[in-house]
């Protein structure tokens, strides 16, 4: 689990009444008045989603590489895993069970088993199960991930919440929240540590104009969320547009193997209807390279009633600005100002983008539908032809090379 030696601290000086955010190991004396910081009513902060107490029966999460607080960025790879009653963590990478034993340090919990109202004993039940029995891998050992091992489980356990749910979802509903408080919350720990080690909230201090007083109050919060608010967009906005880039070129690559395999396949089969050999099937030969046909002309017609409209582009540009921002950020305000303890400052009034956002997100489930279903059609037809190849005793390893 995170450490609780990782929390901040909010303070009220006792003597200039000032109202701070600090690292205990980054400083010590008060920016006002030069006494301890620590002298005063406080309270630790506490990264959002940790909880010791709670680590049993329930998914955790941790970067792959380093750790939350100094080294994690949106965009950078999580591994996720699995305790039961013990603290054990049960996780998958590539088809292959990982036990660790001593638990998972630097980890956030994303669900447990009361939030599912499953018993601890069928959680761990289920758990011991799949780990004992390899069934569930279904031949995917190259491609099973941990996530794929988390998906499979929960299906097991709680298939009546889960059965009806993809992998969008369950990140959604039960992971993105939790990462986006506690990157929140890592932007302010670093500010802390090693930053100017002081956040100031907020002044008690009274004088003879109280009502300036606390319209400089306002100010200054306001001021200092944002600031604050910039720091983060601006990290968020570029953490997306790398892994937004990654994904395109990997998905570039992926699929231009796939078509490169399925025109080696079809210039096999063209050599083989020029051939006309007594010896070969030519009615099995003209199938495959009709299916072949049909496949180029189908995912050329589906992807063309996909392209957006003519007038997609036709936006104002401080809608289009108000859209970017509502889509790709979270509520930055009400995630931040629950970390005090405090309300949620009132959302900026706007245009609703429940009707875009749900247009954006069908185009693209309908698409990776699409390329999905492109994929298998590749893998059967490709297969097909290797058997054919094989049967009149030529060599097919340039289709899979």
């Amino acid at each position: 689990m995170l450490y609780s030696a990782d929390a901040l601290v909010l303070s009220k000086h006792s003597r200039c009444r000032l109202v701070f955010v600090f690292h205990p190991s980054r400083r010590n004396l008060c920016p006002r008045c030069s006494l301890p910081l620590l002298a005063g009513q406080r309270k630790q902060i506490i990264a959002p989603g940790v909880d010791p107490l709670l680590a049993s029966c329930s998914v955790l999460l941790k970067p792959s590489c380093g750790d939350y607080f100094r080294t994690y960025k949106p965009g950078d790879s999580l591994h996720i895993g699995i305790t039961g009653i013990g603290s054990a963590v049960l996780s998958c990478d590539r088809g292959k069970l990982c036990v660790d034993r001593e638990g998972w340090s630097g980890s956030i919990v994303v669900l447990r088993a009361e939030q599912l109202n499953i018993s601890k004993e069928r959680w761990n039940r289920v758990l011991y199960r799949l780990q004992n029995t390899h069934s569930w891998l279904h031949c995917k050992t190259d491609v099973y991930n941990c996530f794929d091992f988390l998906v499979t489980f929960l299906n097991t356990v709680a298939p009546s919440v889960f059965e009806r749910r993809t992998k969008e979802d369950i990140v959604s509903e039960w992971i993105k929240r939790k990462v986006d408080a506690l990157w929140s919350f890592c932007l302010l720990f670093r500010w802390c540590l090693y930053g100017n080690g002081v956040v100031m909230m907020a002044d008690d201090m009274e004088d003879e104009s109280s009502d300036d007083r606390l319209q400089d109050q306002s100010d200054f919060m306001r001021h200092q969320l944002h600031l604050f608010k910039h720091s983060y967009t601006t990290a968020r906005v570029d953490a997306e547009q790398t892994s937004m880039q990654l994904g395109f070129e990997e998905g570039f690559d992926d699929y231009c193997q796939l078509a490169r395999r399925l025109g080696k396949a079809n210039g096999a089969l063209e050599a083989l209807r020029a051939a006309r050999s007594s010896s070969l099937n030519m009615q099995r030969v003209e199938e495959l390279h009709s299916s072949i046909q049909r496949c180029y002309a189908e995912m050329k017609n589906n992807l063309a009633t996909l392209l957006p409209d003519e007038n997609t582009d036709d936006v104002e540009p401080s809608e289009f600005n108000f859209e970017f921002a509502r889509s790709c950020l979270s509520s930055f305000d009400a995630i931040d100002m629950e970390l005090f303890g405090v309300d949620s400052l009132p959302e900026n009034p706007g245009r609703s983008t429940v009707e875009v956002n749900r247009s954006a997100a069908s185009r693209s489930e309908t698409i990776q539908d699409l390329l999905e279903r492109f994929r298998i059609m590749v893998e059967c037809l490709v297969n097909a032809t290797s058997h054919l190849l094989t049967s009149v005793n030529v060599d097919d390893s340039f289709l899979f090379s």
